[in-house]
Formats: C-alpha cells, structure tokens, sequence
C-alpha cells in the first residue's frame, strides 16, 4: 500500500473512530458496483458518527486525496467506483432523525435505504415520490447524487422535486446545510472566505448572468439525470427563495458529501387498477403512449417479447402470466391510482373508450383486486430477474439503456436506434417506463471482447445522438457516471458544459469530490471490470458446472446489483442483515471469488480472507432463488472450498462437522455417558473451544435407542399395512440419533393417513460434507443415497423427509455431486 495512503489512516485514525481500511481485499470489495466499470479505491472510511465524516474530509484535503460518498452501490453507470477514499455511510449513519406527519415531510440520514423510510413513514399514510426499483437497496444519500425517478415518475417527478434541504460536508471541510433562504438573507450569507459564502457570492450571479442561455440551450425534457440542475436555480431566480439543494441532486457526491436530507412527502393512494394492453408490433405500443397518457395513468410499464419468452419458460413463473393472452410483441401494465373509490372504474372506462377511438381490438385485461395486481408486479419483476440471469459471457449491459423522449418522439426514435442494433448485429432486451418514454434497452454483448465493447460505446453515442435529435436526454434516472459522463460537452453543448465545469470549480476547486463524473469524464472504456484482456487462473473444478459454461463463468453472473444487501423483505443475505459488512454479503463474497480466480487476490482460493468471508455464508441458498442473476453462493463456496482442501488438510472442526453421521452413531452408542461430557463444564469449554462453537450453543442430545430401533419395535406391535399408498421414509442422521421421537411421531401421522411406511437404513445425505467443502465425501454419501432411493423412485413410491436441508441436497446437489447419473 502507497505510504501517503498509510500515513492519511493513520492520521485521521487520531481523530475519528470510524472503521478505516486500506488492505487489498476491502478495496476489492468497493472496486464494483452494478455498472461494468471496476476501479480500486485508495481507502474505504465507514464513518459510525458526522464527526467521522468530517475528520475524513478534512483529512483528504490536507493530504490532497480524492473522496467518494457512497450507499448501497447500486448504480448502473459507475458513479460510486473510483479512485478514491470511498465513504460508506450504509452500517452506521442510516437513521430517521424526523418524520413531520401533518407537515408531510421526513428528514433521514444519508445511509438509509428508501425502503425503510418508506416504511418508517407509512404510518402516516404517506410515502416517498420516488420509487426507483433498487429501493431495498438505495439509499438516501444514493437516490439524491443519482436524481432518482421510478416507475410513477409521471406523477411522483424524481428525487428533485421532493428535496427541502441537504445538509453536506463541503470541498473545505465545512458542514453546511442548504434549503430555502429569503433573498434578503443572501448578502449575509455571502460574506466571509468559506466556499459557501463564495457559492452565494460568485455562483449565485454567474446563474443569473446566464439565464438566457439556459432558458435557451438546456434540454426541454422533463425527466432528466446527468448533468447539473442548473434549470432549477435559474427557475428560482424569480422566486420568493433560493436554494442550493436541488444543485446537489444529481451531482453524484461531485459538489459535497451529503449527511442528511429533508424530504417532502406525498400521500400513499388508496385505490389502485390495472389494465394490460396487447400490441402486435414495439411501433404500435410506442405511437399509443401519448393518447394513453391522456387518461392520467400513475404508470405505463412496458414487458416486450423477449422477457415474456424468459418468463414462459421458466416453470415458476409461466403458469403466474395468466393476464397475457396470446403471443403479442409488447405488453403494457397500465396502472391507475387515487384516493376516490369511483376514480378506477372510471378511469378504466375512459381507457375502454379511447381504444374503441384509436381502433384497438386487442386485448384488455383488467385487474383490480390487489392480489391480482401483486402478481403482475412480481411477474414483471421476475421476468427482468430472467434477463440478468442469463448464463455465458454474453449479458444485457447497460449503457444505452436509460435514454428519455418526449412521448410523442418514442417511436421514431426506437425505429432509429433498433435499426442502429441491426446494422451492428445487435440483440437486445428492453422493458420500460413507457409513461416517461424511458425504455430500459439492454443490448445482449460480452465485456470480454473487445468488438462488443466497442458496439456498446458507439451505441451509446449514437442513443445520445438520436435523443438529443428528438428533445430528449441519454440519461434519464441512472446519471452520468463513467459510463456517460463523456457524452455531456457534445450533449449539452459547449456554453453549457462550460457552465458544468464552472459550478464543479465553485463546489471543488481542488477537483477532490468523486472526480472524473459529469465533467472532465475518463474513457468510457477504461476501467472495466473483465474487458479483453480478463483472464483466469486453471482450475480442474469437483462439481458439474456445465450449466454455467464454468465455475468462473458463474463466480461472474454477479452483476454487482447488491440486492443481497437489502434488510427488509427475504431471507437473502443473513450474514449481511446481520453484520451490514459488504465482505458478508454474497455480492462480496463473489467480487473476492473473483478477483481470486483473476489473480488479483494474493493466494487465490487459498486467501485467507476469502476464507473469512466464505464462513458465514450459511449455505441457505437464499441468494439462489433471490439474486436477480441467480447467483448460487452455496455451491460456489462448496467448489472453493474443495479446491483448498486439495492442496491443504481442513482444520479439525470441519472434519468433524463434515463427518457428523459417523461420530453421531458413537454418540448414541455411549449415550447417556456422551451427554453427560458434553454437559460437563471443563469438555464442555475445551470442545467448544476445539470446534469453534459459541459459548452460548447447546450440544444435542444423543439417544441410546435410534429412530431405526424404535421402528423396529414399533412394527412388531404394528405391521406394515397392506395398503395401495405406500411412501419411503429418508432417516436422517438428526432423525436417527438426536430426535427419534420425530421420526416416530411422523410414522404415526402417515400411517394415520392411510399410509404404509418404510424406512431407508440410516444415512447422511451428504450436506455437512457440502457445507464443509469436503466433496468426495458427500460425493461418496450421495451415491450410496441414489442407490438406496433409486429402486423406490423407479417404482413411483414417494420419497419423505423431516430435515429440509436433506432434501434440498438430494433435490438439487445431488445433479451437481453425480453429474450423469
């Protein structure tokens, strides 16, 4: 590590208690976020209190360094992957400071996500406008530098129209709080030497020297993200206050490092409906969006024929899309909102009346009740979760995917940039917000090759070349970032651009906040994270990786989305709920597996701290059915663990938990005497110490006479039935020795229910082995397993179980344990 980077911990570890990291492999772990854009940061601060922000400002200042505030790491376009001092506000600062009911307004600070204000402030039957997809992950410091906007942005607007005030950490060091001033109060506030005082001072006159210029030259189109607000200072200048805070909105921590923010609040809707729409061609569903947007819609969301192909082969989620009909090209969900009981029915009988108008004949199915209208969310949602899961190194990247038009523009300008694909040999997958005209189009391209990162560059300028052609904007709710930032001189135009870099000057003279975003942009593409130079290390893998084209291919199926780190709804990720430490969340345990197999984790598998991380995945497999890409943590931990085991003898607590069944049969054999060890106090301590167990836990209990000896008794006294229902009874090792009662209690309920019962002889299934990386053990348990179930299963004869885990290992490892079998 660079000694000024050493010497700048040091020091501000003197007056800052925040958790301060400068290893690699913390570094790694901030190098990503949901872009494709990968940088190393200089440092990672996560501050516990604002003084720790402020000690950690000032400390860059003085050593010169550049620093980046960051949430849950969520962006599309690279605006929180720099090199820098990265600031993670998401562990400590993520408290509601005041919720104002009547007021309609909340302040929070920067490290809370939207979901959880959104539930603080539900209550009072209020939310938050903005409802950007990556709420459960998004913080409040995150949707404000991104300008966030969300599927009701046609009624909601984005994050700044809802700001009141924003209290910052400045390119000096000074804590400010920007909201709404009288004009009388500005040359107060502009006396002195702090930059604050020069914003009023010097940047204040220069929007006002130049209203014309923005009057005249700044994008018309309402929804707009990259760039600076300056439209919404020069709007003020006629107001009866000015404020400073829809400035920072948007600027992606490139103006100050935001620490909390006042939000106005707007009411929850009391009723709700949806209409799906039907269109045979993406000409005809883009021409229909103005008059649709007629009938003041809350949404228009748009699924085309691609996630619907996604979504009708997959067994899950094909019987849920009962509300398509046919095979259209486009979908729409067409959702109205209020407060009135009478405004959807009479909202869906002007929609009714404005397609017998335009000659629809499609068709139209309403759906008002909520579960009806959950389930069409959650398709629409599952279907885009199907589209990042894709496998292979060819993905849908984002790049071109967040381009606004005027609705009345939409269609020509989709005909221009498919015919663009087209002439590249380009496929792509869209979905949209179509009420904003925004539509989310994914080309399908592999970083690794370099002719596909070139179609992607040059169809992002080409996609901000045909919205600027049509009034529109190439960023519309994702920013700037990396990836666009070098679109804004040719996109805004040189007068305003320069403007851009005059109020970047004014906020950071020293250019320290989060550089290189929105103005003075670094090649869009430079810094990626594989690119065609990405190689990885040889590796002879122990499990079946053929469905993920290998076990590299399926360490990289994490885009960096960091839906693993959301707190509310889910199991996903327990250790990260836990914890709230990016190393325990899967998204960092993949980005450690990767840089591992790449070579740029010392030690490879065998780093220790990938070790660390690896073991507190608990192997729930929650981020397999979770994860939008389906990321397996589970089983890519197993093969990382085998792959170390190779090479090195596993310590003795794995080896004991691994091989439980064994060493639970001499447990029941010398039960009550094993018990009483166990319980006491002196072996108690030395093995929990030996197998790395909390002192808090409890050994279980082992049973002299197992499951499989009280059957045993138990169909002397009751024999087997003759009945036609027969079912096989898998006896676990925890069944067989730690909870026979269980087992028994089970029996009766079966046998109660008509049912003749066998057992299996008693055996592991081989998930401690799996849990513990010991492969050719739990190779060896699943055979002998398949060869005891085979003959029953071939007969149709249900196979039972009492431990899930069991089950789910035979269910889905066994593919991967005993490929072709």
């Amino acid at each position: 590590m660079n000694a000024k980077i050493e010497d700048f911990a040091q020091t501000l570890r003197k007056y800052s208690a925040a958790e301060i990291h400068t290893d690699l492999t913390t570094r790694i772990l901030y190098s990503t976020d949901a872009s494709i854009y990968k940088m190393l940061p200089l440092a990672v601060v996560i501050p516990k209190h604002y003084d720790d922000v402020l000690a950690t400002v000032e400390t860059c200042i003085e050593y010169g360094l550049p620093m980046l505030p960051r949430g849950g790491g969520s962006s599309l376009a690279g605006q929180t992957v720099g090199e820098a001092v990265v600031i993670d506000f998401t562990k400590y600062l993520d408290q509601v400071i005041d919720i104002d009911g009547p007021g309609r307004r909340v302040m929070v600070q920067a490290g809370r996500t939207l979901d959880l204000v959104n539930r603080a402030v539900a209550r009072y039957g209020l939310m938050m406008g903005p409802d950007p997809a990556s709420g459960n992950r998004a913080t409040v410091g995150g949707i404000i530098g991104n300008n966030s906007a969300g599927a009701h942005s046609i009624v909601y607007g984005r994050v700044v129209d809802h700001i009141r005030s924003v209290r910052v950490v400045m390119a000096d060091g000074r804590d400010v709080r920007f909201g709404p001033v009288s004009w009388d109060r500005i040359p107060q506030l502009a006396q002195g030497d702090t930059l604050e005082a020069k914003l009023y001072r010097d940047l204040l006159p220069l929007i006002r020297d130049h209203a014309a210029l923005i009057d005249e030259q700044f994008p018309k189109y309402w929804r707009r993200s990259g760039g600076y607000n300056l439209d919404y200072l020069r709007r003020q200048l006629e107001g009866e206050t000015f404020n400073f805070a829809p400035l920072i909105v948007g600027s992606e921590g490139t103006l100050g490092v935001i620490l909390e923010a006042e939000f106005n609040l707007v009411p929850i809707p009391r009723h709700k409906g949806i209409a799906i729409l039907h269109y045979d061609t993406r000409e005809a569903a883009f021409e229909a969006v103005p008059g649709l947007l007629e009938l003041q819609p809350s949404a228009i969301e748009l699924i085309d024929d691609y996630l619907l192909r996604l979504t009708r082969a997959s067994p899950a989620w094909s019987k849920r899309l009962t509300f398509v009909e046919g095979d259209p090209m486009v979908v729409y969900i067409v959702e109205f909102a209020g407060d009135e009981p009478g405004w959807i029915p009479d909202r869906m009988e002007a929609l009714k009346r404005h397609l017998q108008k335009v000659g629809y004949t499609n068709p139209v199915v309403t759906i008002t009740d909520p579960a009806g209208m959950a389930n069409v969310w959650e398709v629409r949602k599952a279907g885009l979760n199907l589209l990042l899961s894709m496998r292979g190194d060819a993905k849908p990247l984002p790049g071109i995917e967040d381009v606004g038009v005027p609705p009345e523009n939409l269609a020509p300008y989709m005909k221009e940039l498919w015919q663009a694909m087209a002439d590249r040999g380009v496929v792509a997958a869209m979905y949209a917000h179509a009420s904003a005209s925004c539509v989310h189009v994914r080309p399908i391209l592999s970083q690794k090759k370099k002719e596909d990162i070139d179609n992607l560059i040059a169809l992002t300028t080409t996609a901000a070349h045909l919205a600027k052609k049509y009034g529109g904007v190439p960023s519309s709710e994702h920013g700037d970032g990396l990836a666009r930032s070098y679109l804004n001189p040719d996109f805004f135009g040189p007068d305003i651009y320069n403007l851009f870099v005059q109020v970047k000057r004014a906020f950071d003279p020293d250019n320290l906040m989060n550089p290189h975003k929105v103005v003075d942009p670094l090649p869009p593409d430079q810094n990626l994270r594989y690119g065609p130079d990405y190689r990885t290390i040889p590796l002879q893998p122990v499990l079946d990786w053929s469905y993920d084209g290998s076990y590299a291919q399926a360490v990289e199926m994490c885009n960096g989305a960091g839906v693993c780190r959301k707190l509310e709804v889910g199991v996903m990720c327990p250790s990260f709920k836990a914890l709230k430490d990016e190393m325990h969340s899967t998204r960092g345990r993949a980005n450690l597996l990767r840089a591992a197999l790449s070579g740029e984790l010392p030690g490879g598998l065998d780093n220790p701290d990938l070790h660390e991380a690896l073991d507190l995945c608990l192997g729930c497999k929650a981020c397999k059915s979770e994860c939008p890409s389906s990321v397996d943590m589970t089983k890519l931990k197993t093969e990382a663990l085998a792959q170390h085991y190779q090479a090195h003898r596993p310590p003795l607590h794995k080896l004991v938990f691994g091989h439980i069944h064994e060493l639970s049969r001499w447990g029941s054999a010398f039960a009550p005497l094993s018990n009483w060890v166990m319980a006491f106090p002196p072996t108690r301590w030395a093995m929990k110490k030996a197998l790395h167990i909390h002192p808090d836990r409890n050994f279980p209990r082992f049973h002299r006479k197992t499951f499989s000896a009280r059957f045993r008794d138990y169909r002397k006294q009751h024999p087997a039935s003759s009945s036609d229902r027969k079912a096989i009874l898998f006896v676990d090792t925890f069944t067989e020795h730690n909870e026979p009662e269980v087992g028994m209690a089970a029996v009766r309920v079966l046998e109660a229910a008509g049912v003749a019962v066998t057992i299996t002889p008693a055996m592991t299934s081989g998930r401690p082995a799996l849990s513990q990386g010991l492969v050719p053990y739990a190779q060896k348990a699943a055979a002998q397993v398949v060869a005891a179930l085979l003959p029953h299963a071939r007969a149709g004869v249900p196979i039972i179980g009492l431990e899930p885990s069991s089950l789910l290992t035979i269910r889905d490892d066994y593919p991967d344990l005993l490929p072709g079998d």
